[in-house]
């Protein structure tokens, strides 16, 4: 004697109709499933307009897990980020992202005899930034300057004049009621930065 074994359990779930539900229609499966190692999968078997307007009434039947077209995305620390329905139909091979490179930096320094000043009504003063790999001088990288103090924003204090030797020119605008002040200059490029502090000074 053979037994035979069907899915019988339905679901009812009513979703606001937006462009995301709008996907949704007949023979489509879901997976709406805990972390478990075979999920619970359902397909799409009635979509219904109800009469409360912006919502929408689905009938799921449940479904079973392929393995084969179906996967469970985890993070490095095996933590669930999604689970796929017919994920492997649109022949998509799925890719670990790819990791910014941690051992790149870069620093900030500065020509000039005048220590670590810049000046009311003065000169612009030259900026570097050196970036390395490890401890190898690698290529510049364009990036964004920007200016802080005492915790504040103040950019339109300065003016930078990017050079073709990838050095930088920053003078600062204000008056003197600035002296004294220290002014916090940082270059970030990517996910990349580094910043420097300066003292605000009389000419």
């Amino acid at each position: 004697m053979y037994k035979v074994t069907s899915l019988q359990n339905q679901k009812l779930v009513w979703l606001p109709t937006n462009d995301i539900t709008k996907t949704i229609f007949y023979n489509q499966r879901i997976a709406i499933s805990t972390d478990r190692p075979t999920p619970v999968v359902w397909k799409v078997t009635k979509v219904e307009e109800m009469n409360v307007k912006g919502i929408s009434r689905y009938t799921l039947a449940q479904d079973v897990w392929d393995t084969h077209s179906d996967y469970i995305e985890r993070d490095e620390e095996e933590n669930v980020v999604g689970i796929w329905c017919n994920y492997f139909d649109e022949e998509v091979t799925p890719t670990q992202p790819v990791e910014p490179e941690t051992n790149i930096y870069c620093t900030i320094t500065y020509k000039g005899s005048q220590n670590n000043q810049l000046k009311v009504n003065g000169s612009p003063r030259v900026f570097t930034v050196t970036f390395y790999k490890d401890k190898e001088v690698i290529p510049y990288q364009a990036g964004i300057w920007s200016f802080t103090m005492n915790g504040k924003n103040v950019d339109e204090l300065f003016n930078i004049e990017q050079q073709p030797d990838d050095t930088t020119k920053i003078k600062f605008l204000g008056s003197d009621d600035y002296i004294g002040k220290k002014v916090i200059l940082k270059f970030t490029s990517k996910n990349i930065s580094s910043e420097i502090e300066m003292n605000i000074a009389g000419k």
